[in-house]
């Protein structure tokens, strides 16, 4: 069984949370999340159990418990929502023709407006499209005025 933890403290290693796990039983696997870029933990992780005894019995126990000051969330894993609606592309349309998205400079760096728009250009050719395409003009914009474009 795949163990989703959440609220966990960021200096949390994954050693420390297979100990956490294994009083309950064997550990196949422990992962904590990081952050791509800064590599610090984003405070959730997954633990993953063989034996769904153990892990129902884990999660039973573990859940709401304290772990250096903090209240950990423990449940079952389940896939995200996101990834069952695109799954189900009968379900789900997706429409970029005019999108026009404007972001503060106070409010996201240039990183953050990276990210989201790599995110958007996935989710684009996921449904048949070539990608998003800007213009120099479109880069001068977002290099030079009060707003990311």
């Amino acid at each position: 069984m795949n163990i989703y933890i959440g609220n966990l403290p960021f200096n949390l290693g994954e050693e420390d949370l297979k100990e956490i796990f294994e009083e309950y039983g064997e550990v196949t696997s422990a992962k904590i999340i990081s952050d791509k870029i800064t590599g610090r933990s984003k405070g959730f992780g997954f633990v993953e159990m063989d034996n769904d005894a153990e892990a129902t019995k884990a999660i039973k126990e573990l859940n709401n418990s304290e772990v250096s000051g903090r209240n950990i969330k423990v449940n079952e894993s389940k896939p995200k929502t996101s990834q069952k609606i695109l799954k189900k592309e009968e379900e789900f349309e997706l429409n970029f023709e005019g999108l026009n998205i404007y972001i503060d400079k106070g409010t996201a760096s240039k990183d953050d407006i990276v990210k989201l728009l790599t995110k958007i250009n996935k989710l684009y050719r996921l449904h048949g499209g070539n990608g998003i395409v800007f213009s120099k003009e479109d880069i001068r914009v977002f290099e030079l005025s009060n707003s990311y474009l």
